[in-house]
């Protein structure tokens, strides 16, 4: 079976749910949603996969409070929006930043807690925006 190629500019729903005819630019599909995303734990210096993920090879912890992401299929630059969700669930504040190490492969987020001081948490979201190679 030979794979073939679909071009469209606009993608449209007969809107079954609301009655309403719906469509979409194809443009925002491409460039306006998620590329990568991720659930994961931290806790205990070991980094896991909690819950879903898209588009990821695989997360590395280098160590307390640092995560390194493999993005499986490429973005097309270095630098991208990585929205991140950290948390702990026993009530503690978290906050995160984004190693200068980014690529266009990977990516590092560091956790700390709110003396900034560098800790391990075991909640966590992540998503990457942006164009994909």
């Amino acid at each position: 079976m030979a794979n073939g190629t679909i071009a469209f500019d606009t993608l449209s729903t007969s809107g079954q749910i609301s009655g309403t005819a719906k469509s979409v630019d194809s443009d925002y599909i491409t460039t306006g949603s998620v590329k990568c995303y991720v659930a994961y734990t931290s806790d205990t210096n070991t980094a896991v996969l909690n819950g879903q993920s898209f588009n990821l090879t695989s997360l590395t912890d280098n160590g307390t409070g640092s995560t390194t992401f493999t993005i499986n299929n490429n973005m097309a630059q270095s630098k991208y929006p990585n929205p991140h969700a950290p948390g702990d669930s026993n009530g503690g504040f978290t906050q995160y930043q984004f190693d200068t190490e980014m690529t266009t492969t990977a990516f590092k987020i560091n956790t700390s807690n709110d003396s900034f001081a560098v800790q391990d948490t075991d909640l966590h979201a992540v998503c990457t925006l942006g164009d994909l190679a």
